[in-house]
């Protein structure tokens, strides 16, 4: 019988604080991955899904009891596991099973049907009618994985090396090397389709604290530059929960939610944890995720025993070049004698508006040149034979539309004669409907009526001449945010929405106002990575569609999580047809922050950073006199951070407080995470009398 339980629901979103651990306290060894007994039914699964079975077949089974594994099928349509004809079939079985097991959960033992008496096996001798019942609404489908294993085998020799060196390098466990089989199969151009990218799997917000990710270069699909990010994000959810299991999990659920769950349970145990912790958000992928680690682990370093004799990909030979201007891929091929699709496979990061030609190759970029034989820096002589005229010291401009009431991205397309798509990708824009009043969107310079705006200097944002070139206005003596708003030809619901503000007649002199969207996306490119030793907040990713898997985002506040089966598919069609599978595509957690923005029963909340009596008051739409009084508040007396404090929820409920609070650490999170990258992080411990 499996330790596992049903989930309940528990919810919390926390902040980041940016921390180091010691190396000598991550020893690389074996015995530092807890493998407790009552988990090993569950990495048995596994092993039998990287093993046993391809994506033509999967198990029916019990999602909490894996020794209960009703049926392995083949998928009628074997040329596409996405076929709706598997999709009638699985459902057919699932309802099947469901009548079987509620004939069962009825307390029927005697005059069984050889197939009911076959099912009833499968559970223990003692297993309870109530289980039966939950069992009967909970059937799942699991896509067998060994073609994308024994497919990753062969692959992960390119990087093997480079990936075994970066952990040894940080003193991390050389097992570690198996979690890009959980991620993607070792396959460095996997896109999920909640926007994680890579070999790693990083999402846009969790890899921009530690890659370059804007329009330009996306260092998520560098297989060397994402093994550094993944080895630091690792080390510091290590930090955190001083335990790989849970620093493991942490990787997909975060490390805030794995610091919840440790502190919700009093223990740090793997198998307690999963058996007993509840949340909305630590769902099959979460509790999972440790377990299908440590299978694909046993998995690696058997390769040969379950898949044969492989030959593994060899590791490339590339030049680096640091690239000392911008230039032209244009004039780059001219000078280099290597073929265009080796030279994009070398250099994963960089963008498709960089080999259409309408960006340069950044200054500063480390450019791989497949090694093809001949000089060693053959590279470097090319580079340098460019003539003055073919190097830049500028990056071309960008073009950009300002997004205005009732426009869709289909009304800018047809505009400016492009595709939807072509503007979805250089925006970053996973959902096509997604787009905002006072958004920002990027242009494909390549089309003519774009270079003839931008040539004839036609105001292709739509915006008043005399918006600020910062886009802010600095509130003065006697203003409104009405009059503001109608000076800037902008609506006040607008300028609200753009600032945060719940209130329109709650600004005061010397704010700053955004008179525009915020651009979240882009680390601004000439902005050098910075080393960050103090208390950082991180931007939030936007939640993926409701019936996409939430589990793989770390715990967010519960009006917007959306309760789905809790694991993570390779695309949306397969989420629809066959129910989600664990891997490939899983995606790490967004947020890497540790801190607790959850209210507690009592009303009370732990004091973070950056917050005041004023901001209470402004997220519950009270007075501050009313909180001050509440607790007990001189009027100057400040809040305390780590202190708790209660709230009052007479006016607003507590989702739409937490909502509310989240929102204004976004805002924070998404200014500084645009210009800054972290580098690397140091331990401070804070000392009576610091702010």
């Amino acid at each position: 019988m499996s330790i596992f339980t049903r989930p309940g629901h528990v919810f919390a979103l926390t902040l980041l604080i940016v921390l180091s651990v010691i190396q000598a306290a991550l020893a690389a060894t074996s015995n530092v991955l807890p493998r407790p007994a009552a988990i090993e039914p569950a990495i048995k699964f596994w092993t039998r899904v990287f093993t046993e079975i391809d994506t033509h077949h999967g198990f029916l089974h019990d999602p909490w009891d894996f020794n209960v594994v009703y049926q392995t099928i083949a998928l009628p349509s074997a040329d596409s596991h996405r076929h709706s004809s598997n999709d009638r079939y699985i459902l057919s079985l699932k309802q099947h099973y469901s009548s079987v097991l509620k004939t069962l959960a009825s307390g029927k033992r005697q005059g069984l049907s050889s197939e009911q008496r076959r099912v009833l096996e499968l559970w223990p001798k003692n297993v309870s009618n109530a289980t039966l019942k939950a069992a009967a609404d909970g059937i799942r489908f699991q896509l067998g994985l060994s073609d994308r294993f024994r497919e990753g085998v062969i692959r992960s020799g390119a990087w093997r090396d480079h990936i075994e060196k970066t952990l040894q390098d940080k003193g991390l466990p050389k097992e570690l090397a198996a979690l890009p089989h959980v991620e993607s199969s070792y396959n460095p151009d996997a896109r999920s389709h909640v926007g994680a990218s890579g070999m790693w799997q990083f999402t846009h917000s969790t890899g921009q604290r530690f890659m370059r990710i804007d329009h330009i270069v996306d260092e998520r699909n560098d297989p060397y530059k994402a093994t550094i990010a993944a080895a630091k994000l690792l080390e510091y959810n290590y930090s955190i929960t001083n335990n790989w299991a849970l620093a493991i999990t942490a990787y997909n659920h975060g490390a805030g939610g794995m610091r919840r769950a440790k502190e919700t349970m009093g223990t740090d145990d793997i198998a307690a944890i999963i058996r007993g912790y509840r949340s909305r958000t630590f769902g099959f992928a979460s509790r999972n995720f440790y377990t299908s680690f440590l299978a694909a682990v046993d998995v690696d370093s058997k390769a040969e025993q379950y898949f044969g004799p492989l030959k593994k990909n060899a590791e490339p030979k590339y030049e680096i070049v640091e690239l000392p201007d911008y230039i032209s891929i244009v004039s780059l091929r001219k000078e280099l004698d290597v073929d265009l699709q080796d030279l994009m496979q070398a250099n994963r990061d960089l963008l498709p508006v960089v080999w259409s030609g309408e960006k340069y190759i950044p200054r500063g970029y480390n450019l791989r040149i497949p090694y093809q034989g001949g000089a060693a820096d053959q590279g470097k002589r090319a580079i340098a034979s460019l003539s003055r005229g073919e190097r830049f010291v500028t990056q071309k401009p960008d073009v950009v539309h300002l997004v205005r009431r009732n426009e869709t991205l289909s009304t800018i397309a047809a505009r400016y004669q492009v595709s939807q798509r072509q503007i979805a990708q250089l925006n970053n824009l996973r959902n096509l409907n997604s787009i905002r009043v006072g958004q920002r969107l990027r242009l494909p310079q390549a089309n003519q009526v774009v270079a003839a705006a931008r040539v004839n200097n036609t105001t292709i944002e739509d915006k008043p001449a005399f918006l600020p070139s910062d886009e802010l206005y600095r509130v003065r003596r006697g203003d409104t945010l009405t009059a503001i708003a109608r000076r800037y030809n902008i609506s006040a619901a607008d300028l609200m929405a753009f600032n945060n503000i719940s209130n329109k007649n709650r600004i005061y002199p010397g704010q700053d106002l955004r008179l525009a969207a915020a651009e979240i996306s882009q680390i601004v490119s000439k902005t050098a990575p910075v080393k960050v030793a103090s208390a950082v907040q991180p931007k939030v990713q936007e939640l993926p569609a409701a019936e996409l898997s939430t589990a793989a985002n770390s715990e967010l506040p519960e009006a917007v999580v959306a309760q789905v089966e809790s694991a993570e598919p390779t695309s949306a069609d397969e989420t629809a047809l066959l129910g989600p599978a664990l891997t490939p595509g899983a995606i790490p957690a967004v947020s890497v922050d540790p801190s607790d923005y959850s209210v507690d029963a009592n009303n009370s909340i732990e004091v973070q950073a950056a917050e005041t009596v004023g901001h209470y008051a402004e997220w519950l739409s009270l007075r501050s006199s009313l909180l001050r009084q509440v607790n007990g508040l001189g009027a100057n007396a400040p809040v305390v951070i780590g202190k708790r404090f209660k709230l009052d929820f007479t006016t607003i409920s507590k989702v739409e407080f937490v909502t509310r609070r989240t929102q204004y650490y976004r805002k924070l999170q998404e200014d500084f995470f645009a210009q800054n990258r972290i580098e690397e992080t140091d331990i401070y411990t804070v000392r009576g009398g610091d702010s």
